[in-house]
């Protein structure tokens, strides 16, 4: 046989330098996984599908987990990287290094059923115009919680992962067509990656799978959900889900994924969603004290648009679907996620709770975060009843547990002690709650007081910070002084970003529209 040398269909790859090659290679990229890797190893070597090779990515770690994959993996392909030079670039390393018809993304803070490989190679072998399969992927602490099923992208210009918090059930047990796959845990053609290309490694981490699967899309390629290929995820295991670096890449790669890929009559069809998603970030980076992270993301993102542009040039020369075809798979936000009804009814304390106990008020529901803080409530406070204040169309974020309940806040966008309804307060003042808990991103002294208005509308006894890392902090005036301070100049930053942000938008939309004329000669646009 001969070395595989170019890519398509014809190519036998079964054989590269006469050396036996397996149908998939599964990339896991590692960082500082320590804790993680052997786990997600583990599971891997206990898949009912043999003819596949791990290769483990190391990003320049330095908590000993590359020494331990060489110790106690030896038949596991390790990779080093002199340097943490992010996931992309670690996948990338992985899929160069090997030559297989399939390609497995894996993230190493995860645990795979034994069927995930077989699952998703029968979905693939069985769809031929799916150039990409997703798994359904579960949290690891609550194994009947959605971490993604697919993801999605938005005509507000944004995306994420399909059901996300929601109850595993028969919502997501079917397969399904969706936008695009999660890198988490996903299966590619080789020869997909062949025609688009790899992960675009300007994004370092966050959202390039989703840019990978718009490329996909706008090349012709479908994308499957595979509801049997399950995986247990931790979740931000390598990156902080409140870290300033989070957040700066969420909010930049957000505008690079909508500059490089949107067709230009969706684009202009829905800036005014866009701009108006664009102005919600804004006040929410505003509420919770991040207007400077979110102006240095955007700034980011506008310095960029000269290769931005460069490589929507790229991907359009390239593209073979319609624009039709790829409104037909991008959704206003609120059909992914539905509003809830909000409630009316009187919220009273609960028949049957405690009177030796105490009740609880807890506000924000936000997934692991939530289940510490419950947890922390009825260990520490003695809790007998917990409400949970939560969004609407959150509300299977909040654990079905024995004396948790959930009220419904009045407001979709945000929470606001300033706009919320006096009626509603008062009902919460009815329940005579001894202590009220707010689920906090960082430390409570950076944020402003929106919520914190809530909690003192709430009527409850004792204001408790709640932070990531399990630290408490009572409410004092003093706190609340200090976040007041801080409004004028977060609200100027907010602005900022803002302005910035209609600047990015209004050059992608006079490029589109130049875009458009040539791609409506050639009759792909249409």
């Amino acid at each position: 046989m001969q070395a595989y040398i170019a890519p398509g269909p014809s190519v036998n790859r079964r054989w590269a330098s006469e050396v036996f090659v397996p149908r998939v290679a599964v990339i896991v990229p590692n960082w500082n996984g320590l804790s993680f890797i052997e786990t997600c190893l583990k599971s891997l070597s206990a898949q009912s599908f043999a003819d596949f090779e791990t290769v483990v990515v190391d990003n320049g770690s330095t908590d000993n987990s590359a020494e331990l994959v060489k110790s106690n993996f030896p038949r596991v392909r390790l990779i080093q990287l002199p340097k943490n030079f992010g996931f992309s670039v670690a996948i990338n390393a992985g899929v160069k290094e090997t030559a297989s018809e399939y390609v497995a993304f894996l993230n190493n803070d995860t645990e795979v059923d034994s069927a995930w490989l077989s699952e998703l190679v029968r979905a693939l072998d069985s769809e031929p115009a799916a150039g990409s399969a997703a798994s359904k992927i579960l949290w690891d602490n609550a194994r009947d919680r959605i971490y993604a099923a697919g993801d999605f992208f938005c005509t507000e210009g944004f995306g994420g992962n399909i059901g996300s918090g929601m109850t595993d059930g028969p919502a997501f047990a079917d397969r399904a067509w969706v936008f695009s796959a999660s890198a988490c845990a996903s299966l590619l053609r080789r020869r997909v990656l062949d025609e688009i290309g790899l992960l675009d490694e300007r994004f370092f981490i966050f959202y390039e799978d989703i840019d990978l699967g718009f490329r996909a899309q706008l090349a012709g390629w479908r994308c499957i959900y595979v509801p049997h290929a399950v995986v247990y995820h931790t979740g931000t295991g390598t990156v902080g889900v409140f870290s300033k670096r989070r957040r700066f890449l969420l909010s930049r790669n957000e505008l690079w994924v909508l500059a490089k890929n949107v067709p230009g009559r969706i684009f202009r069809t829905n800036l005014k969603s866009i701009l108006r998603h664009q102005l919600k970030t804004s006040v929410q980076a505003l509420d919770e004290g991040r207007a400077a992270t979110l102006l240095r993301a955007r700034i980011a993102a506008l310095t960029a648009l000269p290769w931005l542009l460069k490589s929507r040039r790229q991907i359009t020369a390239n593209r073979r679907t319609s624009t039709d075809h790829i409104a037909s798979l991008i959704r206003p936000y609120d059909e992914i996620y539905p509003p809830a009804s909000i409630r009316d009814g009187d919220p009273r304390p609960h028949a049957g709770a405690s009177s030796t106990g105490a009740r609880v008020l807890i506000i924000r529901s936000a997934g692991p975060l939530l289940n510490r803080a419950i947890d922390y409530a009825r260990n520490n406070l003695n809790a007998a009843q917990i409400d949970v204040l939560t969004m609407p169309g959150y509300e299977d974020t909040v654990p079905s547990e024995d004396r948790v309940y959930t009220i419904t806040y009045p407001r979709r966008e945000r929470f606001c002690g300033l706009t919320l309804p006096s009626r509603f307060a008062r009902r919460l003042r009815a329940r005579r709650y001894d202590a009220a808990i707010i689920l906090c991103g960082g430390d409570p002294e950076i944020g402003l007081a929106n919520v914190d208005l809530v909690a003192l509308r709430a009527g409850a006894k004792r204001l408790i910070y709640f932070m990531p890392d399990g630290v408490t902090r009572d409410f004092h005036w003093g706190v609340f002084v200090k976040k007041l301070s801080r409004f004028a100049w977060n609200a100027c930053l907010a602005g900022a970003a803002l302005a910035v942000s209609v600047v990015f938008m209004l050059v992608i939309a006079a490029a589109t529209a130049l875009e458009d004329k040539g791609l409506r000669s050639s009759g792909v646009g249409r």
